[in-house]
């Protein structure tokens, strides 16, 4: 088991658990969670992009900007928007505000169009109502566990703003291009995958380019032992990571997550078992 896919196994276990024990897990709890097991468990490196205020943060429409070096040297960078769903109702409840979820939609996907991004969004689920024949598009063995954590393009959320439309599981995980998280990280295709997700299914309204770049910054970060950035590497990283955002220059999100893909992904030993397969 990789570090991805044990961050959706927990996050599912655990929404599950939340719900029983009516204990309340929000967004940023699960994702300062994904970000430390992903940077505790693979070759990662996590970083809170200090100092970034709430107000700042909304502004740029992103919880979580993810960078990903390809085998090729090059990187390539997500931006993602978390939500929750809600076990009791199978729904995304923060979707219900629509307009507000209209214009948080368009800050994610302007933002992720100046740094040559892929706009998604990321869904921590636990729901009684999985259907294998139509939820589940990785080409992996089915495990329901995965689902706890998918990318959903961004397109699919605005077809769910749509007036009347449903909010809930089985609207933003039916179409081909909801995938499983570790789909960014460990599929021998993630190249591909990635481009289904935001191309293949028609959506045009933005011109997005799937555009790794070098990051000189970020290579040299994994060369070192560096955990904490000073402010001169957040603007060089910006800097190198994207265009210029003209007046807006601190509209940035407060984690960073980069993950080494030049190597083989770390496999986990066995909860069960307790050994290391292989």
């Amino acid at each position: 088991m990789t570090a991805a896919e044990r961050v959706a196994e927990r996050t599912w276990t655990t929404l599950s658990r939340a719900r029983h024990l009516r204990v309340r897990f929000g967004e940023e709890t699960l994702t300062d969670l994904l970000v430390l097991d992903m940077v505790s468990h693979q070759r990662a490196k996590g970083f809170w992009l200090r100092p970034t205020t709430k107000l700042e943060e909304a502004w740029c429409g992103a919880d979580l900007l993810v960078a990903v070096r390809h085998p090729n040297g090059l990187w390539s960078q997500f931006a993602l928007q978390a939500k929750k769903l809600y076990p009791d109702d199978d729904r995304y409840r923060m979707l219900n505000r629509v307009q507000e979820s209209i214009v948080q939609l368009e800050k994610l996907e302007r933002f992720a169009q100046q740094r040559f991004a892929l706009p998604l969004y990321l869904l921590y689920n636990h729901s009684n109502t999985v259907r294998r024949s139509e939820h589940w598009h990785c080409p992996r063995p089915f495990d329901e566990g995965q689902l706890g954590c998918t990318l959903v393009p961004s397109w699919r959320i605005r077809q769910m703003l749509r007036p009347r439309s449903p909010r809930n599981f089985h609207r933003a995980h039916k179409v081909n291009q909801s995938r499983p998280w570790r789909c960014a990280f460990d599929c021998p295709d993630v190249e591909t995958t990635l481009m289904e997700m935001a191309y293949r299914a028609g959506h045009r309204q933005y011109d997005w380019r799937f555009k790794p770049m070098k990051v000189a910054r970020l290579d040299e970060l994994f060369r070192t032992s560096k955990t904490q950035l000073t402010r001169d590497d957040m603007d060089q990283i910006r800097s190198e990571m994207s265009e210029s955002i003209g007046s807006d220059e601190r509209l940035y999100p407060a984690r960073l997550l980069i993950v080494d893909r030049s190597q083989q992904p770390l496999v986990l030993p066995d909860r069960d078992s307790g050994k290391d397969p292989g």
